[in-house]
C-alpha cells in the first residue's frame, strides 16, 4: 500500500555534507533533499524493538529517497561561542515522504513505529545521539 508520512521535527534535523557554506543535506541530481532508505529501516527496527512488535513487516517497507519540507539554517554551538552552520529542518518544521508498506503493518502500525523511534532516537544525517532530529508523526495517510 502506498502512503504519505508527515512528520514534525521536535528538535533540529541537521545536514552533514561538508563543503562551502553550511553543512548540507544530501541531495539528488534535481537538488531535492534525500534520506537513504537504510536510515528509515534502522529507525523502524529501533521502534519495533521498543514496541516488541512488527519485526517481520519491516523488511517490506520502502521509503522514497526524497523528503519534502522547508530547509532553514541552524547554528550548532560548541566551545562556547564557536559554531558550525547546518542546513536543517528546524524544530516545528513538517516534512513529508512517500512510502510503500505491507497491508499487515497498515497506517496505524507505521505511525506507532515511527512515533516510538522519533521520541527516543530521531532521524538526522548529522547524527541522532545528541538528540538531533527527534520527531512526532503528524499523519500517515493512504
Amino acid at each position: 500500500m502506498k502512503v504519505t508520512v508527515t512528520l514534525r521535527f521536535e528538535s533540529p534535523c541537521l545536514g552533514a555534507v561538508r563543503g562551502r557554506g553550511p553543512d548540507a543535506f544530501p541531495r539528488n541530481a534535481d537538488g531535492q533533499v534525500i534520506f537513504m532508505n537504510s536510515w528509515w529501516i534502522s529507525l523502524l527496527q529501533f521502534g519495533a524493538q521498543g514496541m516488541g512488535a512488527y519485526f517481520s513487516e519491516i523488511k517490506d517497507v520502502y521509503f522514497d529517497l526524497v523528503v519534502s519540507g522547508v530547509v532553514g539554517t541552524y547554528r550548532r554551538y560548541y566551545k562556547g561561542t564557536e559554531f558550525t552552520e547546518h542546513e536543517a529542518f528546524l524544530a516545528g518544521t513538517c516534512v513529508s515522504v512517500a512510502a510503500r508498506i505491507p497491508s499487515q503493518l497498515g497506517t496505524d502500525g507505521l505511525a506507532a513505529l515511527l512515533n516510538e523511534a522519533g521520541r527516543f532516537r530521531g532521524l538526522s544525517p548529522y547524527g541522532w545521539r545528541d538528540g538531533w532530529g527527534r520527531f512526532s508523526v503528524v499523519e500517515v495517510r493512504k
